[in-house]
Formats: structure tokens, sequence, C-alpha cells
């Protein structure tokens, strides 16, 4: 099926990645290179995965009403969330004395 896809649409960015939470930073950086490589002149680069919902429209929207849209960065930030220190969590941050602002 995804030869099929591949063969019609050419639209499929492949890999030779383990698909994994910790492979997910290559992914988008693989991402990037290829936009940067054959997609120049493509105004926006969007990454999502299967279990990412995208509200088109919405998205269009706000592009035509934020003039910053072209250089900027959505995602949702969680201001009252703590550092997880447990390292066996795979959001597991090193223990800092001073911790900084993330999202």
């Amino acid at each position: 099926m995804l030869q099929k896809e591949q063969k019609k649409h050419r639209d499929l960015i492949v890999t030779d990645l383990v698909e994994s939470y910790e492979n997910l930073v290559f992914k988008v950086y693989a991402s990037i290179v290829f936009h940067q490589q054959y997609c120049p002149k493509a105004q926006f680069l969007m990454k999502v995965d299967d279990d990412v919902g995208v509200h088109l429209d919405r998205m269009v929207k706000l592009w035509k009403i934020d003039e910053r849209a072209n250089k900027s960065m959505y995602c949702q930030v969680w201001p009252r969330s703590r550092p997880k220190r447990d390292p066996s969590n795979k959001c597991y941050l090193y223990c800092n004395p001073v911790v900084q602002v993330y999202v």
C-alpha cells in the first residue's frame, strides 16, 4: 500500500530509522532536511503523526491574521508542569541546581 502511495503521489519520506520515541528527533530532522533540499519554495512545513489532529481552516485563518506565522512554531505549553526526575521516565530531565523554563 505504501509503495502504491509513493508511486502515485511521491510524497513519502522514507528513512531507515527504527520507529521509537527516542528517534522522534531524527524523524523531525529528516523532514526538515527533505524540505530544504526538495521543497525550498514551500512556505510551510507541518510535521504530524497518526495521533495528531489539525484543524486546517483555523490554521489558515491564523496565518492570514498573524504576519509572523511563517516564522513560528505552534505547540501546547504546560506552564505549571514539573520536570520529571525519575530516570526511568521517557521525559526525564537531569537534576540541575537551576531549572530552566522548558516546553
